[in-house]
């Protein structure tokens, strides 16, 4: 399991970005979990800067049945 468990897949944030997607890549990663990690970790590790798409239903369902409700039902 990795090292967030679900805690930090529990957070929706909406309206602005967080650094939700960096924070777990940093404690999933197998030096940080090691201990191995020092002041250039950062620098030297540009996987961590790549966050894979995530897929917020809630917020694509509200922004559908706002576009619904002004703009009326298109089909």
């Amino acid at each position: 399991m990795p090292a967030d468990g679900p805690g930090l897949r529990e957070f929706r944030i909406r309206g602005v970005k967080t650094n939700i997607p960096f924070v777990e890549n940093v404690v999933n990663h197998p030096k940080f979990r090691a201990g191995e990690v020092t002041t250039s970790f950062l620098d030297e590790s540009p996987e961590l800067f790549h966050f894979s798409g995530r897929t917020d239903r809630a917020t694509k369902l509200l922004s559908y049945l706002g576009d619904v409700i002004l703009n009326g039902n298109r089909k």
